[in-house]
């Protein structure tokens, strides 16, 4: 919904300001007619193609990290397991409850630990 307000928005504008420049120069209502389409297609066209981009690039970037989080949990999951309970006791855990909150997702499920360590580390 934002990239969409957002390119509305801006496409309204620009083409809104085209359109004054072209009818301020003089030209036929046909000519001002096709600029005004041609800016609009255009603002349509690099919206859709920017958007696709950087969903696309979001997506890899996610991807990479999440690889990177599991290849933690795997390889350095005392470490991992130190992060997460830093992380609930700078939120007011104490000590005991942020271990046997950590510990219980580590020994149920890897998949909960990678995912909440994507969101509370990440902001993923």
């Amino acid at each position: 919904i934002e990239a969409v307000v957002f390119g509305g928005l801006d496409g309204i504008i620009t083409t809104f300001a085209v359109v004054v420049a072209a009818a301020a120069s003089g030209l036929s209502h046909g000519q001002i007619l096709i600029i005004g389409f041609a800016n609009l297609i255009g603002d349509a066209v690099g919206m859709g193609v920017g958007d696709y981009l950087s969903s696309v690039a979001e997506r890899d970037y996610e991807q990479a990290e999440r690889g990177r989080e599991s290849w933690e949990f795997d390889h350095a999951p005392n470490t991992e397991r130190q992060e997460m309970v830093d992380f609930y006791m700078s939120k007011g855990f104490s000590q005991l409850d942020s271990e046997t909150v950590v510990d219980t997702m580590m020994r149920s499920s890897r998949e909960a630990f990678i995912d909440v360590m994507m969101v509370e580390e990440l902001g993923l």
